[in-house]
């Protein structure tokens, strides 16, 4: 796996619950600035401080609390145990997510990764913690959770790190930068949201439709001028193919990005360019660009 931004990762997500789900919850990242050199899986790592930060939310009810998101370096000269999660002595990046709600029951706290156990009602299937554990795991790390009822939890995601300080964004991201017009069409609305928030933070100015219905009704606005839709291939009702089809005779002038979390399909025709669900932050701004850039129609 290659190096990420880790701070990148938790500032996004940060600013899509905050943007999706503020309120009167005070959001408090602490980053830490000479974080260490992390190797991981971006889109897998953001599914997991996703699946926390709900936790969060939910446990502070969605107002009137307080979460702080914190990432630092930790250095250990010798093992060392954080609940559940024993660590050997090393350099690692910890990601650490903390409110004051309602926390977690002393009998429930020794089950929380147990696969299918919840105590939330359906359709919650109890696999999210299990999830974040699973990931963690695969990484080389740990996730540790502490908890007091009535005072709070804190959920601590610990990465194998190199004692290099990360790469921050700088000249050669500027390049993914862009001021078109995007119209992103999604029938989940956490990866509408996060897809918003990635191409927003790079200067595109966004329009959402979690519908075919809704997207070409967004294409037929004489007010709105779209340079690119990207959609997804597979939605109830009308799905990506016919929706393609549809912006071709609407607005054949409008480039096409299709993504899906299925298999490259065998049969692209029809299909312009693609980009494969779970996909990162720069896969996504380098394949936007990439297409807005290209005068071809099929990638």
């Amino acid at each position: 796996m290659p190096p990420g931004n880790l701070n990148l990762v938790v500032s996004r997500c940060v600013e899509f619950f905050r943007n999706a789900h503020g309120g009167a919850t005070a959001w408090k990242p602490q980053l830490e600035k000479g974080l260490f050199t992390a190797r991981f899986d971006e889109a897998k790592i953001q599914q997991a401080l996703t699946k926390i930060l709900e936790n969060a939310f939910e446990a502070v009810d969605g107002g009137g609390g307080q979460i702080v998101v914190q990432t630092r370096n930790v250095e250990l000269s010798e093992p060392t145990q954080d609940r559940n999660v024993r660590l050997m002595p090393g350099s690692y990046v910890c990601m650490e997510v903390s409110d004051n709600g309602s926390g977690i029951a002393p009998d429930v706290l020794p089950r929380i990764f147990e696969p299918f156990y919840t105590t939330k009602k359906s359709p919650h299937r109890g696999l999210g913690l299990a999830l974040v554990y699973g990931i963690a795991s695969n990484h080389g790390g740990g996730v540790a959770i502490s908890s007091e009822q009535g005072k709070g939890t804190s959920a601590r995601i610990y990465l194998p790190a190199e004692k290099q300080i990360v790469r921050e964004l700088g000249g050669a991201s500027e390049n993914l930068q862009g001021t078109e017009t995007i119209l992103v069409v999604d029938d989940e609305e956490m990866l509408l949201s996060m897809t918003e928030t990635i191409l927003s933070d790079y200067g595109y100015k966004i329009l959402t439709a979690n519908s075919g219905t809704k997207a070409l009704a967004v294409l037929s606005r004489d007010d709105v001028q779209v340079d690119l839709v990207v959609t997804d291939l597979v939605m109830p009702g009308m799905g990506g193919r016919e929706l393609v089809e549809r912006i071709r005779q609407l607005a054949p002038k409008v480039k096409i990005l299709c993504t899906s979390g299925y298999v490259m399909p065998t049969d692209k025709k029809g299909i312009p360019a693609y980009l494969q669900k779970p996909f990162t932050s720069d896969d996504l701004l380098a394949k936007v660009k990439r297409v807005l850039s290209s005068s071809a129609t099929v990638d």
